[in-house]
């Protein structure tokens, strides 16, 4: 599996993970996911699909995990979406899944657009997409959309744990973001670049790897954050991505943003403790 690591310049180059040992493919052994994710789309957007030849797209935000779909919902999603489908990876076969799971534990993540903006798209996966699925995930997500003329933002987090720098831990101020784009994205990241030798690995780099690819405009955003659980630092730590492209382009301030969310950060957590 490839991950990417950012050059000096913030450009994107590919390096090599390390094979996981044997105790680690023991362990996994016991839970075998099917090999490809699975893409169910509404009937509406079925039907668009097919008389349209795709989905209109002009901008594609891809949000991974508990902080990046925080934001997303609370901050550019909160005045109306539809949903348009449901991209499920990690299931084995006879899990059962549909567009009404609602569940923290559902192993789904959702696709939606603004209704008042209809080319633009919202990925919400926050669920873990394994290495073996990830190309998967990829392509049937892009293959279903027009991505001629789209700019891709793809947001997540990961533990200042990871973060390697040569600044003492005591001089970070956490939580904190950094940045890499596509060479097509002509924006400029509103932090500093992924430092080396720091890599992304997973899906967000299956998605920069393809969109370097496909020469498709992209910006990847990562918050570091030194909290286990979901936490409104963190989630604030976003919001500073509204004024920047492509986000500024649609970004409408939600007035009731610091009480939504605190009530999603209280239910994120207290579902977390159910399973402890």
């Amino acid at each position: 599996m490839s991950e990417l690591g950012p050059s000096f310049y913030g450009e994107v180059l590919p390096v090599f993970s390390r094979a996981v040992d044997e105790e680690e493919d023991e362990d996994d052994a016991e839970c075998v996911p099917v090999e490809s994710s699975v893409l169910q789309w509404s009937p509406e957007a079925l039907a668009e699909m097919k008389r349209e030849g795709g989905l209109e797209c002009g901008i594609l935000v891809i949000a991974i995990d508990s902080v990046a779909t925080g934001f997303v919902q609370t901050h550019l999603l909160y005045e109306g979406a539809e949903r348009l489908g449901v991209l499920c990876s990690g299931l084995s076969d006879n899990c059962i899944n549909t567009l009404d799971q609602e569940s923290f534990t559902d192993e789904t993540c959702y696709i939606y657009r603004l209704r008042s903006h209809p080319s633009i798209l919202f990925c919400q996966c926050n669920t873990k997409v394994i290495p073996e699925q990830s190309s998967s995930w990829v392509q049937q997500l892009f293959s279903s959309v027009k991505s001629i003329h789209t700019y891709v933002a793809v947001l997540s987090h990961k533990s200042v744990s990871e973060y390697r720098s040569i600044q003492a831990p005591s001089q970070i101020n956490v939580p904190f973001l950094r940045a890499l784009k596509t060479t097509h994205f002509q924006g400029t990241p509103i932090c500093r670049y992924l430092e080396q030798p720091n890599i992304i690995d997973g899906l967000p780099a299956q998605i920069i790897t393809h969109c370097q690819v496909k020469a498709i405009p992209a910006v990847f955003y990562v918050c570091y954050t030194e909290n286990i659980y979901l936490d409104i630092e963190s989630l604030k730590e976003f919001t500073k991505l509204t004024a920047t492209t492509p986000f500024r382009d649609f970004y409408v301030p939600n007035p009731n943003a610091s009480e939504e969310l605190r009530k999603l950060v209280d239910q994120k957590n207290k579902s977390n403790l159910l399973y402890m």
